[in-house]
């Protein structure tokens, strides 16, 4: 292999990004439509005159946040510089949000007359803010446009409803994934492209609900796995020459590789995955003190909070690793490791016993973030400590009691959720207890709120919500609302591997119809169900070969599945 260095007249040594930062407005113009050419697919062409006095820039809204190559056609006179600057969103008063941290621009200076170019690399945006710099002449710009670059996949979930603002809700959910799926699950078009380990398990479970791709979850799955040979454990997020281990990521690839087999039925991958999946329990094993708890320094971290998690002594993460224990115990069950499996089982329950002798604060009644360096247990107590206690089974008793009422009521003083990572754990500990009206009710309001200021993708965090700029406007970590309509609506749920066999309990919720399909193996399952008043109609369509156990709405239910009355 020959390297060659690239010509220092190839190089920009400009900084496109500040010199479209910052600069000064000298006129807002109004557009006659032959400015629009540019973006349309016709054979005209969008004019461009120079200006007396400065540069001319054109923002370019392509109507939603995309992934991909930019490609443009123009004519020019040689020198001629056009700057792309990419950017996500932009304020109600029009003032562009800039990426600050990100250098999303472009710089193609034109040789004489019509020419193309295509950009190497893919990039995500949804405005697109183009400088023309030193031309005297007029120049032509054909067109502008993006290839999309995501996974290529079928658009196979699908859910619409009587709730305008709910069916809007899953649109743009939906479109976050598919933004974040390239060659493999990366957590933002815009910013790092990177697959990190903790994001891909929520967004692997959204994405069975919306496009079913398992090869794609897979291929992650198997990079992490191999990231254990490099680090103590497996890494944040992969490739990478960061060697950084963030200890709950670590334990949700455990829990991945269950969720993928439950909902792909791939024995196989499973049997290659072990041997890497028995290594991190025994590396875990390692880091287990002489009171039974999981201590370790690394980046503890669950959410974008003030948690009180910086220290070795994690609640969240002793807790998640009692779920993960299980669930590689049940695999281990899976593939015949018989003696894996009883050992699995009794750290997991060794670990839980551990967590309720000194995690839980028996005056306050709550279990607390962390323990301190000094022995001394956390003062700090918040939501989302206490609902991963109570999502993973380790809260029992009248101890469960406490935290149902943290999750469904939680108290004021308690840290708060802040990042709607977290929500997508928060809504499946509110479905299990039943509270459907308050998973609704939180999504209405916080994903309404993006839908309020224009968003068609999901943000990464609080920050737009409580006015600042957010780091990120297309996160799928973010994309919770097609996994919950999927299991909350539509109530399709694998009760073996890979849905040989399906529990199906569609939900209205209070709206007059839902419709939608959930991607399977063996191909997907249709659902439709409406309230006609005097009964619930509902149909469902599925692969011969798939068992059905299905639960009606309400006793007053007609059932026709593939045609045929079900009861």
């Amino acid at each position: 292999m020959k390297f060659k260095a690239i010509p220092n007249e190839h190089v920009c040594t400009d900084n496109v990004s500040l010199l479209s930062m910052f600069k000064e407005d000298i006129k807002i113009h109004t557009l006659g439509f032959q400015h629009q050419n540019m973006v349309l697919p016709n054979q005209s062409f969008t004019k461009v005159d120079p200006m007396d006095k400065g540069d001319t820039e054109y923002i370019i809204d392509f109507g939603k946040e995309y992934l991909g190559h930019i490609e443009f056609e123009l004519e020019a006179e040689m020198g001629t510089i056009f700057d792309f600057f990419l950017f996500e969103g932009l304020h109600q008063d029009g003032r562009i949000e800039h990426t600050f941290s990100l250098n999303n621009s472009l710089r193609y200076i034109a040789r004489n007359g019509r020419q193309v170019y295509r950009s190497y690399i893919p990039r995500g945006f949804r405005y697109m803010l183009l400088t023309i710099r030193n031309f005297s002449n007029p120049c032509k710009i054909f067109r502008i446009k993006v290839d999309v670059a995501t996974f290529p996949t079928g658009n196979i979930g699908v859910f619409s409803s009587s709730d305008y603002q709910l069916n809007q809700i899953w649109e743009i959910s939906k479109h976050t994934i598919r933004m974040c799926s390239q060659d493999t699950i990366i957590d933002c078009p815009a910013y790092e492209q990177a697959l990190w380990t903790g994001d891909s398990y929520n967004i692997s479970l959204m994405n069975y609900y919306t496009f079913g791709n398992y090869d794609l979850v897979r291929r992650c799955l198997r990079l992490i796995s191999k990231s254990i040979y490099r680090s103590p454990l497996p890494e944040s997020h992969v490739p990478s020459g960061w060697q950084n281990v963030l200890t709950a990521w670590s334990i949700l690839w455990m829990m991945a590789c269950k969720e993928y087999y439950r909902y792909s039925g791939d024995v196989e991958f499973i049997k290659e995955i072990y041997p890497e999946l028995k290594l991190t329990v025994q590396r875990f094993k390692e880091f287990i003190n002489e009171d039974g708890l999981l201590e370790i320094a690394a980046w503890n971290m669950l959410d974008w909070a003030p948690m009180d998690t910086e220290h070795n002594i994690v609640t969240h993460q002793n807790a998640l690793l009692v779920d993960a224990l299980r669930q590689s115990a049940y695999l281990a069950s899976i593939i015949g490791e018989d003696e894996d499996e009883n050992n699995f089982r009794n750290q997991a329950e060794n670990l839980k016993q551990a967590i309720n002798n000194h995690l839980w604060d028996e005056v306050d009644m709550v279990y607390v973030d962390s323990i301190h360096e000094d022995g001394t247990k956390s003062k700090t107590r918040s939501v989302q400590t206490n609902l991963i206690a109570f999502i993973t089974g380790c809260a029992e008793g009248r101890r469960r009691k406490y935290v149902e009422k943290y999750i469904e009521n939680p108290p004021g003083n308690f840290v708060q959720i802040k990042s709607p990572f977290v929500l997508f754990f928060y809504y499946q500990a509110l479905m299990s207890l039943e509270k459907n009206d308050l998973v609704l009710d939180n999504i209405r309001d916080i994903y309404g709120h993006m839908l309020e200021h224009d968003a068609t993708t999901c943000w990464e965090g609080w920050e737009l919500i409580e006015g600042d700029f957010s780091r990120s406007h297309c996160h799928a970590w973010s994309a919770a609302p097609t996994y919950v309509f999927g299991v909350l609506f539509l109530g399709v749920k694998p009760l073996e591997p890979g849905f040989t066999k399906v529990e199906i309990s569609p939900q209205l919720n209070g709206l007059k119809w839902i419709k939608g399909s959930v991607p399977i193996p063996q191909g997907k399952i249709n659902i439709y169900c409406k309230d006609l008043g005097d009964y619930v109609d509902l149909r469902i369509t599925l692969p011969d070969q798939v068992e059905a156990q299905i639960k009606a709405p309400t006793n007053n239910t007609k059932v026709l599945v593939n045609g045929q009355h079900y009861f």
